[in-house]
Formats: structure tokens, sequence, C-alpha cells
């Protein structure tokens, strides 16, 4: 069995391990090709997208029809493997091709998803990397999102690192720019990496599409405002200064982007 989620010689139903912790090997195992439907299933094949399972997770019996892949009216473990096939797919292609082979994503409206609203902090960095034959643009930039706040208290924002990659990368590097307000759609990745021989945790959100949130007319609405509580506030002796710049966003602490590396 070709796959990309399981040793051929794992004679291991991969359910079985994922829902149980049982490591026990199988006299019986079932290939299940993760994608269904004639294309998919073509297309499971030739990407390795299948894994061992019992009789009991693959099509069910009279005590385990609950835990079957193909009883989706009992069960989202169909669902799962199919996320689960989708990320690590993703780890060495883009998730634009994924979208383009099984015609949608799974993974980014389900398990993990996130949509968020702010302004960037500054314009994005962008650089290239080599993926096949083919250049994929990496853009790297920081997201204000305003928090909730009650009337009469001082507007504060968490500073979300953003990453957007190929197509998504490569919009970012031409159309988006510091001071913008946009909508970003995508999911929350971890990392980490070592620092003066200490281990520094990361979390960014891997962009999959942008959306700008504000028209040209908000955006001249939005400076004008700003310039009169800048013009009110300078003739105000004793007032707390305005935690927003001139740009129309909050100032960022010295610093927060050297936390993170551009890898």
């Amino acid at each position: 069995m070709k796959s990309i989620l399981q040793d051929k010689k794992d004679r291991r139903c991969f359910l079985c391990m994922w829902l149980h912790g049982d490591d026990s090997e199988k006299l019986v195992l079932q290939e299940h090709h993760v994608f269904e439907g004639t294309a998919n299933r073509r297309n499971s094949e030739k990407y390795g997208m299948k894994v061992y399972l019992c009789p009991k997770h693959h099509v069910g019996d009279i005590e385990g029809a609950c835990e079957a892949v193909h009883r989706p009216d009992l069960n989202d473990y169909g669902l799962a493997l199919k996320v689960i096939a989708e990320e690590v797919f993703c780890q060495t292609h883009e998730r634009e091709e994924f979208r383009a082979i099984f015609g949608r994503s799974w993974s980014g409206g389900n398990m993990n998803s996130v949509i968020l609203m702010g302004r960037l902090t500054r314009d994005p960095m962008v650089r290239y990397a080599q993926g096949g034959e083919q250049q994929i643009a990496i853009a790297r930039y920081t997201l204000a999102v305003d928090r909730r706040r009650r009337q009469g208290d001082e507007q504060t924002a968490d500073f979300i690192s953003c990453v957007a990659f190929g197509k998504a990368g490569e919009f970012a590097e031409k159309w988006l720019r510091k001071g913008m307000r946009v909508c970003i759609h995508g999911r929350i990745q971890t990392g980490s990496y070592e620092k003066d021989g200490q281990k520094v945790y990361t979390m960014d959100i891997v962009v999959d599409t942008h959306e700008f949130a504000e028209s040209k007319s908000g955006n001249a609405e939005r400076d004008s405002y700003y310039d009169s509580m800048a013009a009110g506030q300078q003739g105000s002796a004793g007032r707390q200064q305005d935690p927003l710049s001139e740009e129309g966003f909050m100032n960022i602490p010295d610093g927060i982007d050297e936390e993170l590396p551009f890898t």
C-alpha cells in the first residue's frame, strides 16, 4: 500500500491506534481510500491518501457500526481522516494544490479555522522559496486586532503574526500595505526555535484568503477622525495619550516583530 499516512508494513488499524491507543497488529485489515468518488479515489491512490482499517472501523458490523468511517450518519471519523490527510499533504505541498486536486479543503472550515479583522502594522515582508520547479511566495506581517472594550475604557489590541504562502503570499505582496484594514481567514500554526540556548514557542495564523474591509472613503473618514483626536489631545494637558497612531492603528511595542524569526 502506498501511503503518506501509514507505512505499508504497518499491520495496525489506523483508527484503533488513534481512537483507543490500540497498537496491536490485526489479522484482517482493509485498505481505505480517504477521499471518495471516482476521481478522488483515483487521486487518493496516486498521492497515497490511504490507511489500513480493521473491518469494524472500515465498513462496520453489528457491534462496531458506530465507529465505521462509512457510517457518516453515526460519526465524524471519515471527516477526521480527511482533515489529517490534508494536513500531512500540505506539509510538503501548497494548500491551493490540494484544493485543485481534491476540489475543496476539509481542514480550514472544520477543526482549525480562524477569522480575524484588523490593520497591518507594517508592509508585508516577502521572500521566495524554491518549491519544486517554481518559486513560492512567503509573506509575513503583523495584524493589530482591536479588543472589545466598554465605554470609557482605553482601546487595546492584540498583535497577531500572520504568514501567507503561494498565491495568498503574492496577493499580500501586491496589494497589502501598512495601515490597511483587512479580514483574513486561515488556521493556527504553532512552532518553536532555539534562541540563546532557550526554546522559544511561536504561533502564527497561516492565511488562506484576504478580503479588504474598508473602502477609500472609509480610510479618509478614519484619517480625519484620528487627526481631530490628535489635535484635541495636543491642546489638553494631562490627558492620556491616544494609543492609536496617525495611520489609524495602535502603536506597536518596540521589538515585537524581532521576537519572531522570518522563516
